[in-house]
C-alpha cells in the first residue's frame, strides 16, 4: 500500500491516496502526515481546479514513484508551496481567481526557480502567443490536456534533470 499526501480539505484535514492493487481510495490523514514518502523520487505539487484532473495526475505520478500533494486553486497551491515546497510544480493555466500564468509569474517574481509544468485543455498547437508567454516565464514546460502518463513522467524527469524545456 502506498500513501500519497494531499492538500488540506475544507474541513482542515489531509487526504491521501491509498493504493491497493488496481484500486485507489482517498482517505483522511492527520495534519502530522505531510512529509514526503520515503523512497519517492520527487515531491510534486499539482494545482488544478478540476478534481478529476488532480486525481488522474496524482495516479500518474504515483505510478512513476513520486509523492504528490494537490491544491484546488492557485491560492491554495501557493500556501502549500510556502508550507511544504516541492521539487516540481504542475499547474493548470486556466483557473478562476488566479490563473496558472499569474501564479507562475508570482513565483518567478519572488526568485523561485522551481521547475514548472503548465497544463492546459485549451492549448492549440499553433497557439504561438501562449507558447512564447510560457517560455518567457523561464523553466516552464507546457503540456496539452489530455496527456499520457508517459508524457507527464517524461516532462517531470526532464524538469528534475534541469533540461531546458
Amino acid at each position: 500500500m502506498h500513501l500519497r499526501c494531499g492538500p488540506a480539505s475544507r474541513a482542515g484535514r489531509r487526504t491521501a491516496l491509498a493504493e491497493h492493487g488496481s484500486r485507489t481510495h482517498i482517505r483522511k490523514l492527520p495534519h502530522s502526515a505531510i512529509s514526503p514518502l520515503p523512497g519517492s523520487l520527487a515531491r510534486i505539487l499539482v494545482i488544478d481546479d478540476e478534481a478529476i484532473v488532480r486525481l488522474t495526475v496524482l495516479r500518474m505520478l504515483a505510478a512513476g514513484g513520486h509523492d504528490a500533494v494537490e491544491a484546488p486553486d492557485a491560492a491554495a497551491g501557493l500556501r502549500l508551496w510556502r508550507e511544504q515546497g516541492a521539487d516540481v510544480v504542475v499547474v493548470d493555466i486556466a483557473m478562476p481567481h488566479m490563473t496558472g500564468f499569474e501564479l507562475i509569474g508570482l513565483l518567478r517574481s519572488k526568485g523561485e526557480t522551481v521547475p514548472i509544468i503548465a497544463i492546459s485543455g485549451s492549448l492549440v498547437v499553433s497557439d504561438t502567443e501562449m507558447l512564447r508567454h510560457t517560455e518567457s516565464l523561464g523553466g516552464v514546460r507546457l503540456l496539452s490536456k489530455p496527456f499520457s502518463e508517459d508524457q507527464l513522467l517524461s516532462a517531470i524527469s526532464a524538469a528534475l534533470a534541469n533540461e531546458a524545456p
